[in-house]
């Protein structure tokens, strides 16, 4: 399987779908971590209906954990119900991602800037559905 990286990608035209729509089409659990200041008086992300669109979302007021603390990424695991050795952390702060580094988690880590973030997804989506079926993808 050809790898999809966030720089062989190029930014996709604007759509009305989130840019994780093609990977959570393709039956990839997906999930958000975000470090937050909170979500009272103003909650900055009812708008998006997070619980709605993800299979798991940590904020980190709400959990009193922050990235990247390694708890944090426990937890997202956790709440997604996936070992951490089958999880790709994608961030587009490269900090967080060289403490997940530093552990040497058996995860997948790849930092990629939020623009770019829909055209890598469609493209793993599509390497997952040449995969189907085949093993060793």
């Amino acid at each position: 399987m050809k790898a999809c990286s966030s720089t062989s990608v190029v930014s996709s035209p604007q759509t009305s779908s989130p840019p994780w729509a093609p990977t959570v089409n393709a039956g990839v659990r997906v999930g958000v971590i975000t470090n937050s200041w909170g979500t009272a008086p103003y909650d900055p992300y009812a708008a998006y209906q997070l619980d709605q669109q993800f299979d798991a979302v940590v904020i980190s007021s709400q959990v009193g954990l922050r990235k990247p603390e390694p708890a944090v990424y426990r937890r997202a695991a956790d709440e997604l119900v996936v070992p951490l050795g089958r999880i790709m952390f994608v961030d587009d702060i490269v900090a967080n991602l060289q403490q997940l580094m530093s552990w040497a988690w058996p995860s997948s880590i790849m930092s990629i800037q939020p623009e770019r973030f829909a055209s890598w997804s469609a493209c793993l989506a599509s390497q997952l559905a040449s995969c189907a079926g085949h093993d060793g993808c």
